[in-house]
């Protein structure tokens, strides 16, 4: 399969064969603003955890492809692309045609990289040898979310990586990592030409569905707000546009927020710490409220956060989801602004156990101190910039900054905070009310006899 790839790259840059009936229009759909998409990580962010920034099994693209550590899946790749074609009765001329659309958006493809060397067009021999790596990523990548489609319908399908949760977990991982993508429109081209016709008009679902439907969980929430995001760059930009809130944007803040309260800090303020309504379908709408009723007299305040599941993904989903913010100019740092809002909510293990225990939180990832840890290094040597939360967050810290919530929270901190403090001040109290009557009752009697 290889030979017969090279070989059909190889003719068809000799005779510049290319079929003007192929549809190449999706590659108008994601011309932008910017120059390019997919960056190396920046030092100062990479040195911070560079597990969670390099590929651990497979490379797709150029900028980790050739790695030592990776160099076994090259062959499996190989292997995906040829089970690919095999669905087909017309096999070799779907093959020509991809060569073709892999030749034709070649150059275009590579401005999408920021590293200026991969940017550089330096013949025919380089031209084929990008376009051949696109084919076969991508192909790589058609097949196994094809395999995980028909495995999700209850068929009997087999495949190794698949069968494997180990590496069916290690190769999720890599195909969502910042430096590890491949423009989506090459994708979007190759599924076209191969497998368009027999997903979406047998089984009516897209290339993003079967992503979506690979990925599902990622990021630990039940529902995906927007599972059909438009102008996808890649991969993890489809993820991440993916958890954008639905209808009206979340506002931009021009500042960095000033919020320092931890979830203890809020529960002895009085502050309710609660899932928010299942009928909120976005990671990001967080809320604050007063409850006016008299049953919460001592928590009148009630700080909603969407519940989601920290699992063995998140960390790296996150740090990839961070990492590319920290490059686009648009404002929309969703997911910098909410790891910066759990590192503050999330200083210590007592913390992580509040939110568990009130429905925030569902743990799947080890000890209460890992989930700590995980928040407090994750926005290291990262630029927030504008605070998405900004506003529930000033409703908190002005409520905090009342004069009964004060008092709550110094009773709390002062009184309460010890289980035996708080049963000596209860004491003291009781004994002060029996202490009070007993003086009321002489009183009462004395002047009873006069």
């Amino acid at each position: 399969m290889a030979n017969t790839i090279k070989t059909l790259l190889s003719q068809s840059l000799k005779t510049k064969i290319i079929s003007n009936n192929d549809n190449f229009e999706g590659l108008k759909t994601y011309k932008q603003n910017w120059s390019s998409f997919i960056y190396r990580i920046p030092v100062e962010i990479r040195k911070v955890d560079e597990r969670a920034y390099t590929p651990s099994v497979v490379s797709i693209g150029p900028l980790h492809r050739g790695g030592e550590h990776l160099k076994a899946m090259e062959a499996d790749k190989l292997s995906y692309m040829q089970y690919l074609f095999i669905h087909f009765t017309d096999a070799t001329a779907r093959q020509e045609r991809c060569v073709n659309a892999m030749l034709y958006i070649e150059s275009n493809a590579r401005t999408w990289y920021a590293d200026l060397k991969i940017r550089v067009d330096n013949g025919d021999s380089a031209r084929a040898e990008f376009a051949e790596m696109m084919l076969i990523d991508g192909c790589f990548i058609l097949q196994l979310l094809f395999k995980n489609y028909q495995r999700s319908k209850n068929l009997n399908i087999k495949d190794p990586i698949l069968d494997n949760y180990s590496m069916t977990s290690a190769v999720r991982h890599d195909l969502m990592r910042l430096e590890n993508q491949i423009p989506f429109f090459v994708l979007d081209i190759l599924f076209n030409l191969t497998l368009a016709d027999l997903l979406i008009q047998q089984y009516q679902i897209s290339l993003k569905g079967c992503i979506l439907l690979f990925f599902k969980g990622m990021m630990g929430t039940e529902k995906i707000p927007n599972p059909n995001p438009v102008n996808t760059i890649h991969i993890l930009d489809l993820l991440h546009r993916c958890y954008w809130p639905s209808g009206q944007l979340l506002p931009s803040a021009t500042s960095e927020s000033r919020f320092e309260y931890s979830a203890t800090q809020l529960d002895l303020a009085g502050v309710m710490l609660k899932p928010a309504p299942s009928e909120i379908n976005s990671l990001f709408k967080v809320n604050f409220h007063i409850d006016h009723s008299c049953f919460h007299l001592f928590r009148s305040g009630c700080f909603e956060i969407p519940p989601f599941s920290i699992t063995s993904s998140t960390e790296p989903f996150l740090r990839n989801l961070i990492a590319m913010e920290q490059f686009y100019s648009d404002g929309n740092r969703y997911f910098t602004s909410y790891a910066f809002l759990m590192d503050k909510l999330l200083n210590t293990a007592k913390d992580v156990d509040l939110l568990v225990q009130a429905g925030v939180i569902r743990n799947y990832l080890g000890s209460s101190e890992e989930v700590a840890h995980l928040y407090n290094n994750i926005c290291k040597n990262v630029y927030v910039g504008g605070f998405h939360f900004n506003e529930p967050c000033k409703q908190v810290t002005d409520h905090c900054n009342l004069f009964w919530p004060s008092c709550v929270a110094r009773l709390n901190r002062d009184y309460f905070g010890n289980p035996w403090t708080g049963l000596s001040v209860f004491a003291a109290i009781f004994i002060f009310v029996l202490s009070s009557l007993q003086t009321i009752y002489t009183i009462l009697s004395y002047y009873g006899k006069k």
